[in-house]
């Protein structure tokens, strides 16, 4: 097998183990660092500036009863829905069943703990991102060296939609396990791809299409088992087995274990709504409570999904967002760059970029788009060439400005993603 699938330099070893968690642990103190620095900010400002305004213009909230507190400002949206779960599980016929399980099963922990909301969901959100986003910098580090890697944490961190990464939302979590099952395929490490597989469907709906990746690496992993066996083998002439033959002979059991796994873990989803609310669809039901915009049946609607693209109805709305759709432009423009830099990203484009857009008719999609983190590999390694880096900091400088007026958005209880 060509290059692009061996084991990543930061992994490959014990020489450079202690240096490249030197690295680590430096790059994952300065992400939390700024993450402090930034919240805190917004704190003051919401001191001074913060209103409440729109609190009551959604069904959820939280507190669900009562007055806002200054907490509530960082639980607007789904994190209330968040929320609710954490403190009640699964209710039949609450908007809150619409959401996966295991962001508020951790939110719970932390409630039990004693932390007080949101402080346990602010440093879980902000954990699991800033581990993902150093896993993401040293594995582009070690294929496209410093300066891709540096460029791609860069704009990863000033990208709108990031805000999400920080706050108490499933993304921080989904950012992670995405990081943690590319890195365990990468290394062959069939153990943990087997475990983060299982864990995506119980994170976010869209989890269930790791099979796509999973499955692509798996095929790349028995063919070159395939071809090492060719080569030690001599055929006589005219019995030679086909290339198929080679692939299944070469296939162990073991090699379907983490192809199960999402399916696995998309039933254990299942199976947990059903004995909270004798349904095992109540998710999906759920969503007449947001005009059934997610569905899966738009998947095979692609008229309706290029419809909904060319048809904005709003700046940036929960429907029609021409925010959401631009941002999807922006960020399929990097497929090319993608698609030169071949196998390692096989599978992941459909999953993060394509699905959500198409099953949720562009909503939220500036939030699903925090974790495209392919698509921002493109833009580091786009920055290499300096026309395109000249223009890249443009686009980050422009794309910091639009996240802090997203987050001050958020934060007083206007709609962001």
């Amino acid at each position: 097998m060509r290059g692009d699938l061996d084991r990543p330099a930061f992994i490959g070893g014990n020489r450079e183990l202690w240096r490249v968690l030197d690295r680590a642990g430096r790059l994952l103190a300065l992400i939390v660092a700024l993450r402090i620095v930034v919240l805190g900010i917004a704190a003051i400002a919401l001191l001074y500036a913060g209103n409440y305004r729109r609190f009551y213009d959604v069904a959820t909230r939280w507190p669900r009863l009562g007055a806002p507190t200054f907490a509530s400002h960082f639980m607007a949206w789904d994190g209330a829905h968040y929320q609710f779960l954490a403190e009640n599980g699964y209710v039949h016929n609450a908007e809150s069943c619409a959401f996966y399980p295991l962001w508020p099963a951790l939110v719970s922990l932390t409630l039990r703990m004693g932390l007080p909301t949101p402080i346990g969901a602010l440093i879980l959100a902000n954990l699991f991102s800033a581990v993902g986003l150093t896993l993401l910098h040293l594995w582009v580090n070690s294929r496209y060296g410093v300066d891709v890697a540096r460029w791609t944490l860069a704009l990863m961190l000033l990208y709108p939609g990031a805000i999400f990464l920080m706050l108490p939302y499933s993304e921080s979590l989904f950012l992670f396990l995405l990081v943690g099952a590319f890195v365990s395929l990468e290394s062959r490490s069939t153990i943990w791809a087997s475990i983060f597989g299982f864990a995506l469907p119980l994170c976010r709906g869209n989890g269930v299409f790791v099979i796509l990746p999973i499955l692509f690496y798996t095929y790349a992993k028995v063919r070159e088992e395939a071809e090492r066996r060719r080569n030690l083998v001599v055929e006589s002439p005219g019995i030679g087995k086909s290339n198929l033959l080679r692939i299944f002979e070469a296939l162990k059991p073991r090699d379907a274990v983490p192809v199960a796994m999402p399916v696995l873990g998309w039933a254990t989803y299942l199976l947990l709504v059903w004995t909270s609310t004798g349904d095992a669809f109540e998710g999906f039901r759920a969503q007449r409570f947001w005009g059934h915009r997610h569905s899966i049946s738009n998947l095979i609607d692609p008229i309706k999904f290029v419809t909904e693209l060319l048809t904005p109805t709003s700046w940036h709305g929960f429907v029609g967002s021409t925010v959401d759709r631009l941002t999807f432009l922006v960020l399929i423009s990097s497929v090319p760059v993608i698609l030169r830099k071949r196998e390692w990203v096989f599978g992941w484009i459909p999953m993060l970029l394509v699905i959500p857009a198409m099953s949720g008719s562009f909503t939220s999609f500036l939030r699903y788009g925090a974790t495209c983190f392919p698509c921002f590999v493109a833009f580091g390694v786009m920055a290499g060439s300096r026309k395109e880096r000249q223009a890249l900091w443009v686009v980050a400088t422009l794309m910091g400005l639009l996240q802090m007026l997203c987050l001050w958005r958020f934060l007083n209880f206007e709609w962001v993603g």
